[in-house]
């Protein structure tokens, strides 16, 4: 079974989620943390629960990582909801509706998130199911620079080439 197939049985599965980008913290019918709405009790069988998932918004808010995830959002939201708005009936029009700058700032943005962090996996299977057995055969570094907007920023990445 590949690991992604296995991470999406097991979210199925999961009593409870954290949704960074919203912060928004869920949890399942059958694991409630407030057990009656009318006289609020804690049910400390299932604080564990709750704590795990709050520790993925202490993490949200509290780490450079977070802080950097947010912050992109940001920048996302706008022309988002410009696509948004511009059909009136909540369908995105895409990026036909942004002008040729907000364009270039979104391409720059994107490929800088997807430089920090990094690809899900192997990049020829990106759209298909990969398997997580790898052996590393080879380790390169590559010194490189990239340009986002009109700055020049190190990129240095690492190849790690397996069978």
């Amino acid at each position: 079974m590949s690991l992604r197939t296995l991470i999406k049985r097991r979210l199925e599965q999961a009593a409870s989620s954290y949704a960074p980008n919203h912060f928004l913290l869920t949890l399942d019918v059958g694991t409630p943390f407030i057990v009656n709405a009318v006289d609020p009790s804690l049910d400390d069988a299932h604080l564990h629960v709750f704590i795990h998932e709050y520790w993925h918004y202490l993490q949200n808010v509290t780490t450079v990582s977070g802080f950097k995830c947010f912050a992109f959002t940001q920048h996302l939201l706008p022309p988002f909801s410009k696509s948004l708005l511009s059909a009136g009936d909540g369908t995105s029009a895409g990026s036909t509706v942004l002008s040729l700058e907000e364009r270039a700032k979104m391409a720059t943005l994107l490929a800088l998130w997807r430089d920090l962090d990094g690809h899900e996996g192997p990049s020829d299977q990106l759209l298909g199911d990969w398997e997580v057995d790898f052996r590393v055969t080879r380790v390169e570094s590559v010194q490189a620079s990239e340009t986002y907007g009109s700055q020049d920023a190190q990129n240095p990445s690492v190849l790690l080439a397996g069978c």
